[in-house]
């Protein structure tokens, strides 16, 4: 499936723009590889972007953008992704961005989170698995989009709850079940 057939799930035209630009580049199967993103950015989008490797312990931020830093008031380069949440939520996400990579699919994920006032703002995610060369463990990249506007001191500051994930089809199908919310 191409993204112009999923765009319509999304409510923010930056991730629509997002999956189209990751389903432009050239593709080693069904998904474009690591370096092949990596060369070929959406320069414009990049400060919102996290790129991830799936590995046995978690997910690993292998790069977070410079907006995404501000925006949680710190860099998580290196560290595993949701490292501090309870472990039922860590394994969530472990389990999720193992099916995006493995199976491989996309995913579509609203969800909201507490600023640093206190305030519920909304967000879309897109989540999508790149290629590597044999023997490097699974990536992922990620796109993040605010659908509420953070005030100029405003930051996130707790992750609140998962509104709505969806598998995204992207020629192999999905998991027999939804997202683990």
């Amino acid at each position: 499936m191409t993204a112009a057939a999923i765009q319509t799930t999304f409510q923010s035209e930056s991730c629509k723009a997002f999956l189209s630009h990751w389903d432009s580049l050239p593709k080693e199967g069904l998904m474009p590889l690591s370096r092949t993103f990596l060369d070929c950015p959406p320069v414009a989008l990049m400060p919102y972007a996290m790129l991830e490797e799936v590995l046995p312990q978690g997910l690993k931020v292998r790069f977070m953008g410079t907006a995404m830093v501000e925006r949680w008031q710190r860099d998580i380069t290196g560290r595993y992704l949701g490292e501090g949440l309870p472990k039922d939520k860590f394994d969530v996400l472990c389990h999720n961005g193992t099916a995006v990579a493995t199976h491989p699919c996309g995913m579509r994920q609203l969800g909201e989170i507490h600023s640093s006032t206190g305030r519920t703002v909304h967000f879309e995610a897109v989540l999508l698995p790149l290629g590597v060369e044999a023997g490097r463990p699974p990536r992922l990249i990620a796109y993040s989009h605010m659908l509420d506007t953070l005030g100029r001191k405003e930051h996130n500051d707790t992750f609140f709850r998962t509104g709505d994930r969806v598998w995204l089809d992207i020629g192999a199908g999905t998991p027999a079940g939804p997202p683990l919310a």
